[in-house]
């Protein structure tokens, strides 16, 4: 299970979280139990052969 930080806040906040995945955006959603609108954005990481996953949650 990758690591999340910072932990959810309350809504109307936004939550940027870090996390190596290979996984798709709906295995991501399902371990997280996101319900709401995710935004995801991939980079590839310099250091890591691993994609460096960087998402936004908004929360409702």
């Amino acid at each position: 299970m990758a690591k999340l930080r910072p932990p959810l806040v309350p809504s109307n906040e936004k939550v940027e979280a870090e996390m190596t995945d290979l996984g798709t955006n709906q295995s991501i959603r399902e371990q997280l139990k996101i319900g709401h609108k995710a935004n995801f954005k991939y980079t590839q990481s310099p250091t890591a052969k691993a994609l460096k996953l960087h998402f936004f949650i908004s929360l409702n």
